[in-house]
């Protein structure tokens, strides 16, 4: 082969190369977006008020996206609101319209997980009586409530591990994981803890989450933060540190799998006083680890897609909030893919064919508060809304 064939050749080869892989993040190309755009606010229908009690209970407390869809609820289990609707969205064009999916015999809806092709939704304060607590379940299309939960005053969290439903419960006098081996027909108990009088003497539990070969759940034993293991049909109980950045710190936030370690935050939802970190558990033996690049941050939501991990920080600017959210493989190098400016609190995110989309909610201001006698301890009249990033 001559010169110019090859050098032809290599030039052919270089083209193709370029044009079929631009580079290896291709998969990563979500636009960088700026700019936040208004497309709905449903709960408005049933807290119409802009007081602070309806101000609170249209807060998005979680996002979900499920089979092409975003679903999202709202409520306040303190005071008692429910029941209260879930919604759905699907980002098919620029008019986005709402489904009402469910109504649900709760005071809020706190928490959605999606496990495959099974959507779940803990029951956090059933509005029935104390005898049993609530699972709702949505399947090939159809919506299930399962009042099968023994005992279960406030179903916190659900998971799927193995084919199995575990759920995280409190109820009088004890917290409690049960397990389910039947799709939630039928329970038993799987970790069991009196609750303790005293928080320094605090034991209970707190987020499940499913990695690939264990199930994890946070929590106290005795005062001390726990982490229960579930592997090879064996539990084992871990004491390690959970919140390195601060003692202060007693709940727990945001937790999702990732890498098969534990990504999370504390509870600190409706206030930007102090950091809200991410960390991280990586392995359950040994203390969890405080991600640099947010040690100082206040990170509102965790969303898993695929290898990718999206994180979604906030901070006040004057009358508004400033959100960010960026993007990471491997927890270390982060990729800046949104900046943006609404008018409340971002409190979820989700990401849907490429497009992010940021549920509002309260801050609350304890200035205010006086044990909820006083007025206007809950602010943002944008609260319930869900907004596009474009």
């Amino acid at each position: 082969m001559n010169r110019i064939s090859k050098n032809l050749l290599l030039g052919l080869i270089f083209i193709c190369v370029q044009t079929w892989t631009p580079n290896l993040w291709a998969a990563d190309q979500i636009k960088f977006q700026t700019k936040a755009v208004r497309i709905g606010n449903p709960s408005l229908k049933i807290f119409p008020k802009q007081d602070s009690p309806d101000i609170y209970a249209r807060s998005v407390w979680d996002m979900q996206s499920y089979e092409g869809r975003i679903y999202f609820g709202c409520g306040d289990l303190r005071i008692n609101r429910g029941p209260v609707p879930v919604w759905s969205f699907q980002n098919k064009s620029k008019e986005i319209q709402f489904k009402e999916e469910i109504v649900v015999d709760e005071e809020e809806v706190r928490l959605i997980r999606a496990y495959g092709d099974v959507l779940l939704i803990p029951g956090s304060d059933a509005k029935e009586s104390w005898d049993f607590g609530n699972i709702y379940l949505k399947r090939k299309g159809a919506w299930q409530k399962l009042r099968t939960i023994p005992h279960g005053l406030h179903v916190f969290d659900a998971a799927i591990f193995k084919g199995d439903i575990y759920v995280y419960i409190t109820s009088e006098g004890y917290s409690a994981v049960l397990q389910s081996k039947d799709m939630a027909l039928t329970w038993s108990d799987f970790l069991k803890e009196k609750q303790r009088e005293s928080r320094s003497a605090l034991s209970g539990f707190g987020p499940v989450v499913p990695l690939k070969e264990s199930l994890v759940v946070l929590g106290y034993f005795e005062g001390d933060p726990c982490v229960y293991e579930y592997k090879n049909n064996g539990i084992h109980k871990h004491i390690v540190s959970l919140f390195p950045a601060s003692d202060s710190y007693r709940s727990f936030g945001r937790a999702v799998g990732f890498k098969e370690g534990v990504l999370y935050t504390p509870l600190v939802y409706s206030r930007l006083k102090k950091p809200a970190p991410l960390l991280y558990l990586e392995n359950v033996e040994k203390d969890s680890k405080i991600i640099e690049k947010f040690r100082n941050d206040h990170v509102r939501d965790i969303v898993i897609s695929g290898e990718k991990c999206f994180v979604l920080t906030a901070c006040q600017e004057d009358a508004s909030y400033r959100g960010q959210i960026f993007m990471s493989r491997d927890l270390s190098t982060w990729i800046l893919k949104a900046e943006f400016h609404v008018s409340a609190l971002p409190y979820s995110m989700e990401v849907l064919n490429g497009i992010f989309f940021i549920g509002l909610g309260h801050t609350f201001l304890p200035d205010k508060w006086d044990r909820g006698k006083g007025k206007d301890w809950a602010s943002g009249e944008e609260s319930g809304s869900i907004w596009r990033i474009e």
